[in-house]
């Protein structure tokens, strides 16, 4: 005959789970009173001791009740166990049904001030799904502090992780680690009687189903003498018979808890979920088929096919969606609120009346909704949009909203939206860079089509501005049938009318192509940068030769680069390696035949390298970068390339400039320059040689970021007559890990020059532009470049949360502008402690004139201005930072694209905002940290080099 083994499924019991707390015993070596084996205050003695014990249910790593139960009594003190005795039940409020496989019982002891003092866990179940019950003991880890940390950790965010991670790790299942109890639960003599004893306890759970009276009392009374023999456990660990293993029980705290025991086990089990139910449409479409295959004698195999064809899968799989995993469903509110808002807009449907206007309640709605950050809307403000919808097509700042408010699960809603969207006055280009952005309610077709249409009126000096953003909205592009999209056919357009706009799609999709980090993105790249090679190469056939002769060039200098950095040795045999390798290089012929736009700047063109084997060379640092020239070339007047478009007519003229593509960005803010005189090919010049650091092993793309926000917030700054005399060099990533740097000429440190003048800034300025007659011996002209500059680069940095900064990365010209370099932390990450808001040192506020210098107030003023200005831009400048949030720049991510919102303080108004950032202003002059870490900094770079 079977025999039967009943048992109860865990999903089936609906009692509440408690634990009891038994005892707590001490670490032996931790409450020594002379304080010898280790620190006596953390297990204090006797009535000195207010130690709790509080737990906590996990499930999934995630706590199943947001506060802990904990003991409430006060524990009696067991001289001979050294241990704390509660005897008091802990009621968890959560059932036993409600427990998932890997549920955890996180246990703490804290001290009376509330801090941990140890922490262990305990699985629920074992490794065969069994609920335990009765006696368990735990070895306890009293890393206070580590306990503490992890603790909050888990409970903030939701997991356990780190070092609690462990303590969890070698407790989980039978095969515990040998850090937890199992390796003392064989020699734990004291334990294992009272487990035996426990089996003669009750009606339920004893050892033996009939009891022999005489049996039991014989071994109860055995058991009692072992325990009494054991229950000194100072004399017990410390006997000299005693088992090295029985000795390390010394050196640990052990807590004793009891679950819950039933009459028979409790085996994990998840309640069976039944196929979902058939709609009544589909139940006939069902019943057709299978009336169909009936008539015709048609077997299972050409059923089954016939029901893949009605869209009817034959699949048993249940399908549960989780309204908290979808992020867009929780921001348009719960399921029983979204069934209501489809019901509303049901009812509503036939009254559509499009000349329906809101009134002045609803109108100042409205504009609060599309003036705010952010895509996080209510639902009320969701239905406002759709209600409105066709008074809101005259609103250039309503389109990304409203068609947030679109429920493109309804295709009765979707059909409403291409012919809105023809009725929608024409959107700036910076709503039109946000509807090409990652969110599901732009990735429709329809919609990426009407944002690139809104790019069309954009000139080619502004949409270079904005290219490495567009670069990276591909991605997030659904592909025709031929591989191609919106966005890719209107950047191959215009690159095949501009030599600009080529280089730097070229360069961006090389870099995107080659990216490893990211399998799915290089491939989508690598499919964008073959159309595009392709559409260059019919439409711009000289385009398209230039391009691939300028990367056969610059890829050759990355090469000798790296070998060169590989060369073992000190900088001098790495510069003579680098110099071999350029010398040895071969330019193509269209090179220098005809020269190519330097990658950096299109508007100069390059016919090669300059004195290869002798003006090269490799700075000290650890990724050994290093200086090349390319020799330039200059236009004759002559016929013009055909590929060039004219320009278009000229509008009003920005201040004059220095000339060169960067300046042309610039006038971009007031126009395009005059149109030149054609050109012919160019000709080589004695002009000095453009040069540029080449850096191979470090990651420019952030660089890369942040400098082409320095370019366009001078050029929006410049729009209202702010010109911040700031340096807009070029920085460009040619691979996943290697780029270059236009190097600026005439320009130092501000570590070496306040070494080499004596501290002050002002004796470097006044060395380099004297006038006599001038305040303190300085042109005017070059203490107001410093000013200006400063303030810009102050709000700059500060807004881009630009880290590091200490005087070696801060640079100074001749003439007077400061800049800075070296853009590894961003967005408020610094690898120094106490950061402040930005860098201001006493010796650059003292080169303005502080404390009561007119320069240090127009200083204060210029910094106001910028920061309010900026404000006003930060739609731009934010959508622009979403879409870099899944290029695979360290620093760029969802949270630092929030980060960046934050430092525009955007709840403010302009008056409070130029208060706030006055208040920066003093904070940054008057940090210390950052004064005691540069000279750390100093002698650090000392001991080095």
């Amino acid at each position: 005959m079977y025999k039967s083994f009943p048992f109860y499924s865990s999903h089936s019991l609906s009692a509440e789970l408690e634990v009891g707390v038994c005892y707590l015993e001490l670490p032996l070596n931790r409450v020594d009173p002379a304080g010898i084996h280790g620190n006596a205050s953390r297990w204090r003695e006797g009535g000195d001791a207010d130690l709790s014990v509080g737990c906590q249910v996990l499930n999934n790593g995630a706590p199943l009740h947001a506060v802990e139960a904990e003991t409430s009594g006060a524990a009696s003190y067991d001289e001979q166990r050294v241990a704390f005795f509660y005897g008091e039940a802990l009621g968890l409020p959560v059932r036993v049904r409600d427990l998932s496989r890997d549920s955890l019982l996180v246990f703490t002891v804290r001290d009376g001030a509330g801090a941990i003092v140890a922490a262990a866990s305990l699985p629920v179940f074992d490794a065969r799904g069994v609920f335990r019950g009765g006696l368990q003991k735990l070895a306890l880890h009293d890393d206070a502090e580590a306990a503490e940390a992890e603790l909050e950790a888990a409970h903030a965010s939701a997991e356990v992780g780190g070092r609690l991670g462990a303590f969890h790790g070698e407790l989980r299942g039978d095969a515990e680690a040998e850090g937890g109890y199992k390796r003392y639960a064989p020699h734990d003599h004291l334990f294992r009687a009272e487990v035996f004893r426990e089996g003669f306890g009750g009606d339920h759970g004893s050892i033996l189903d009939e009891r022999e009276d005489w049996l039991d009392d014989l071994a109860l009374k055995r058991i009692g003498e072992q325990r009494a023999a054991l229950n000194d456990r100072e004399k017990w660990l410390r006997a000299p018979h005693c088992h090295d293993d029985e000795r390390a029980m010394a050196d640990r705290a052990f807590l004793c808890v009891e679950l819950p025991k039933f009459d028979h086990p409790v085996l994990w089990e998840e309640r069976p979920y039944g196929p979902p139910p058939v709609a009544p449409d589909v139940d006939a479409a069902l019943a057709r088929l299978v009336a169909d295959a009936a008539d015709t004698g048609d077997d299972a195999s050409k059923l089954s096919e016939a029901l893949k064809q009605a869209g009817l899968e034959t699949n048993n799989d249940v399908i549960v969606y989780d309204f908290d995993d979808d992020e867009a469903q929780a921001a348009r509110g719960t399921p029983a609120e979204e069934k209501y808002r489809a019901l509303a807009r049901d009812a509503t449907r036939a009254l559509v009346d499009t000349e329906l206007r809101p009134d002045a309640e609803e109108g100042r709605a409205l504009k609060r909704v599309m003036s705010a950050p952010g895509d996080s809307l209510a639902s009320s403000d969701l239905e406002l949009l759709w209600k409105f919808r066709h008074a809101l097509t005259g609103e250039k700042k309503a389109l990304p909203k409203f068609l947030l408010a679109v429920d493109w699960r309804d295709a009765t809603e979707v059909a409403q939206v291409p012919a809105l969207l023809k009725q929608w006055t024409r959107i700036d280009v910076a709503d039109a860079i946000k509807l090409l952005g990652p969110d599901q309610a732009y990735q429709r077709r329809v919609v990426r089509a009407f944002a690139v249409d809104a790019l069309r009126q954009a000139s080619d000096i502004e949409l270079v501005t904005y290219l490495l953003q567009l670069v990276q909205a591909l991605r997030y592009d659904e592909k025709d049938e031929k591989g191609r999209s919106p966005l890719a056919s209107f950047l191959s357009e215009r690159a095949a009318q501009s030599i600009a706009v080529a280089n730097f799609v070229w360069w961006y999709l090389k870099v995107g192509a080659e990216d490893a980090t990211d399998e799915q993105s290089c491939a989508t790249y690598r499919v964008f940068r073959g159309r595009f090679a392709e559409d260059l190469a019919e439409k711009a056939p000289d385009v398209y030769a230039t391009l691939r002769a300028q990367e056969e060039l610059i890829v050759g200098v990355l090469e000798a680069q790296a070998r060169a950095k590989d060369e073992k040795g000190r900088a001098p045999q790495k510069q003579k390696k680098l110099r071999e390798a350029l010398g040895a290089l071969r330019t193509p012929s269209l090179v220098v035949e005809r020269g190519v736009p330097c990658p950096l700047d299109p508007d100069v063109m390059i016919s090669g390298l300059h004195a290869p084997t002798s003006s090269p060379t490799m700075f000290k640092s650890a990724l050994t970068p290093s200086l090349v020239g390319f020799t330039v070339r200059r236009p004759q007047t002559t016929a013009a390339p055909p590929q060039m478009p004219p320009p278009p007519p000229p509008r009003k003229r920005a201040p004059s400039t220095d000339g060169g593509f960067f300046d042309a960005l610039r006038d971009a803010a007031f126009g395009d320059k005059p149109a030149k005189p054609p050109t012919a090919p160019d000709e080589p010049t004695t002009t000095k040689p453009y040069r540029v650091i080449v850096k191979h092993g470090d990651d420019l793309r952030q660089d890369q970021v942040v400098l082409q926000f320095v370019l366009l917030m001078d050029l929006l700054l410049k729009r209202v007559n702010l010109d911040m005399k700031l340096t807009c060099y070029g920085a460009l990533a040619t691979g996943a890990s290697s780029g270059i740097v236009q190097f600026v000429e005439d320009s130092k440190a501000i570590s070496d020059i306040l070494a080499e003048n004596q501290s002050s800034i002002l004796n470097y300025l006044r060395s380099n532009n004297p006038d006599a007659a001038a305040p303190n011996g300085v042109r005017a002209d070059a203490v107001d470049a410093f000013t200006k500059s400063c303030a810009g680069y102050c709000v700059i940095t500060y807004l881009l949360g630009v880290g590091d900064r200490h005087l070696d990365n801060i640079m100074v010209r001749k003439n007077g502008q400061l800049f800075h370099i070296d853009f590894g932390f961003i967005l408020g990450r610094d690898p120094k402690p106490y950061p402040p808001p930005f860098r201001l040192t006493r010796e650059m506020a003292e080169a303005m004139g502080y404390p009561d210098g007119a320069n240090w107030t127009e200083f204060r003023t210029k910094c106001c201005q910028a920061y309010c200005c900026l404000r006003r831009h930060a739609p731009l400048l934010l959508n622009l930072m979403s879409l870099m949030k899944d290029a695979g720049v360290e620093h760029l991510s969802e949270d630092a694209s929030q980060k960046f919102q934050d430092r525009f303080r955007l709840d403010l108004s302009d008056e409070d905002a130029e208060h706030f950032f006055l208040e920066l202003i003093h904070e940054s002059l008057n940090a210390i940290a950052p004064v005691v870490l540069e000279k750390f900094h100093r002698m650090a770079v000392a001991f080095k080099y």
